[in-house]
């Protein structure tokens, strides 16, 4: 970090708050943000960024997990119908693989959201789900946040 450690601590905070909201609310994109801050921060705050993303987004996670699982009421009829359907197509399975819940959040593919609520459906277990969960978004959020990083130095 550099001489402004209030700011630093400040614009890890609010990356950590921004991305447990990422996590819910699909408009908002932790990739751009990410994108955004490291463009405009110096290359000290990359792992701490990636870091403060990864934890906020897994929070917010398994809150659609538990959302998924029934522990949590999501608000109205279409998110009800929506986690409903997911239960409906997949009942009787398994389970989601921790190598789909890896690709997923490293990807987007399938997107990670539908993963995080289908994983609580389908009752995986938090600890795998959180482990392989934050291992693919910390690889995302790295590329994301490195990239600019590497852009500036050429």
């Amino acid at each position: 970090m550099d001489g402004n450690s209030m700011g630093d601590w400040s614009l890890i905070a609010g990356t950590f708050l921004f991305c447990i909201g990422s996590a819910v609310i699909p408009v908002m994109h932790a990739e751009a943000y990410l994108i955004t801050v490291s463009a405009l921060t110096p290359p000290a705050l990359s792992v701490a960024l990636v870091i403060a993303a990864t934890i906020g987004q897994m929070i917010g996670k398994v809150g659609m997990y538990a959302a998924g699982r029934g522990a949590l009421q999501l608000p109205g009829e279409r998110w009800k119908r929506r986690v409903e359907a997911v239960h409906a197509r997949y009942e009787g399975h398994q389970g989601v693989g921790n190598g789909l819940i890896l690709l997923s959040s490293a990807t987007g593919l399938p997107p990670f959201y539908v993963i995080s609520i289908a994983a609580g459906v389908l009752r995986v277990p938090l600890v795998p789900f959180v482990v392989f969960g934050a291992a693919g978004r910390c690889i995302r959020f790295a590329l994301v946040v490195f990239l600019p990083q590497a852009i500036k130095l050429l």
